[in-house]
């Protein structure tokens, strides 16, 4: 199977080096050993939560190096199957709006397991603060992952240029409404709309303008490419492979309140000035747009994107 770089939901310029180099590999060489054997996808998002709840544990014995090194292990397993589930989806013809929301509930859970055994080993010191500062850190987490995910999300498919430009309120437009957890997608997308505002406009006119497969159309990909490409890397500050290295380190260190306090401080700094510069790229990329389309300002048809 192919790398990471040729697959065109993992565009290269907007991976993590750990994903393009090491997790994304694995999962890439696992996932078609998993399809032949016909396990289904599901079952290799739950076999990465089985992973996740061990690095629980493991963090929970507060131990020393080998059981730390243990645990970030355990996490690394996890983050190759969360990147072989999809492509086991795929590959089987399995995909669906339900495998999605287990997909991600298996992802959340992994955190949230963590986050506990952390508040758990602090409780002794802190008491009922160690927990506070666990659910703070697990609400800024869920925020900046559920915000981390779009922006990739919308690039895959601004700069997917065999196909129409992106509208509805996220990417995958109202893939909400189908499945048996529907109402978990309604609550995901409601949250990604709220943080991520209003998103670039496309004029009214878009869909003629810029068929899919037109010239204009493939302009358009590679303007928003070399607009956004190094902004959404940015975003990897975010990602869960930051959260497990954080995670690794302050425990470390010994010190596993100060992972919290990173979680619920810097972190959600660093949100603030990555969303005060999407806005800003938004606006002048919906400018653009407006201009291509043969107008000073665009019609506002708030896409959320």
């Amino acid at each position: 199977m192919n790398g990471p770089q040729n697959n065109p939901s993992r565009p290269a310029e907007i991976e993590n080096l750990s994903n393009r180099f090491l997790l994304h590999p694995l999962s890439n060489r696992l996932a078609p050993l998993l399809a032949r054997a016909h396990v289904h996808p599901n079952l290799v998002s739950l076999a990465g939560l089985a992973f996740g709840a061990a690095a629980a544990l493991l963090y929970a014995r507060a131990g020393p190096w080998g059981e730390t090194l243990a645990a970030l292990a355990c996490m690394l397993a996890w983050h190759v199957m969360d990147g072989a589930d999809g492509q086991v989806a795929r590959l089987t013809g399995k995909a669906s709006p339900t495998g999605r929301i287990v997909d991600g509930l298996a992802d959340y859970s992994v955190f949230m397991l963590v986050y506990s055994a952390l508040a758990w080993i602090l409780e002794p010191e802190y008491g009922i603060w160690g927990w506070v500062a666990g659910w703070v850190a697990a609400a800024s987490h869920i925020a900046q992952a559920a915000l981390y995910e779009l922006q990739r999300e919308k690039y895959v498919a601004w700069t997917a240029a065999d196909k129409p430009l992106p509208r509805g309120r996220t990417p995958q437009g109202e893939a909400w409404r189908a499945g048996t957890f529907w109402w978990l997608e309604w609550a995901y997308v409601r949250l990604q709309r709220l943080v991520d505002g209003q998103g670039v406009i496309i004029p009214e006119n878009g869909d003629s303008f810029a068929p899919a497969g037109s010239e204009t159309r493939r302009a358009i990909a590679a303007s928003y490419a070399g607009h956004y490409a190094a902004h959404v890397h940015r975003w990897g500050v975010l990602s869960a492979n930051s959260h497990t290295l954080a995670i690794f380190v302050f425990v470390l260190a010994g010190w596993p309140i100060g992972y919290f306090l990173f979680e619920a401080l810097a972190l959600n700094l660093a949100l603030i000035v990555l969303l005060a510069r999407k806005r800003k790229l938004d606006r002048g990329f919906s400018a653009n747009l407006g201009t291509l389309a043969g107008r000073e300002a665009p019609s506002a048809v708030d896409i959320h994107n």
